[in-house]
């Protein structure tokens, strides 16, 4: 079967196969990011953006009460996190929820 695919996919998939096979990727597919971020990335509205997005998919996806103090969503969040490698605290994602919710209307209150 032949079918287009974006070129970043497919060498992610060509990734996963060499990982699953016990083969070394190649030098030119491993992403030169060392991991950190530059201080300049996540500045302002860069981090509004990101707060308002999480805040965004966890109050429709996973129910998060804006109000709600003892909220499980960040654990559920840092569980789902942990499952694809990723290493957060549940307070960074508490502290990032708390500034994207300051984003919401005023008057906006969750479904009831």
């Amino acid at each position: 079967m032949n079918l287009d695919a974006h070129q970043g996919f497919l060498r992610m998939l060509d990734r996963i196969a060499q990982r699953d096979s016990g083969e070394t990727p190649q030098s030119n597919d491993i992403p030169k990011d060392d991991g950190k971020v530059s201080d300049k990335s996540l500045e302002g509205r860069e981090i509004a953006s990101m707060s308002k997005l999480l805040t965004a998919i966890a109050i429709t996806e996973y129910g998060y009460d804006t109000q709600n103090r003892r909220s499980p969503i960040p654990r559920e969040i840092q569980e789902l996190a942990d499952l694809l490698g990723l290493s957060l605290s549940q307070d960074t994602i508490r502290k990032y929820l708390k500034t994207g919710a300051k984003y919401l209307l005023r008057d906006w209150k969750p479904d009831s």
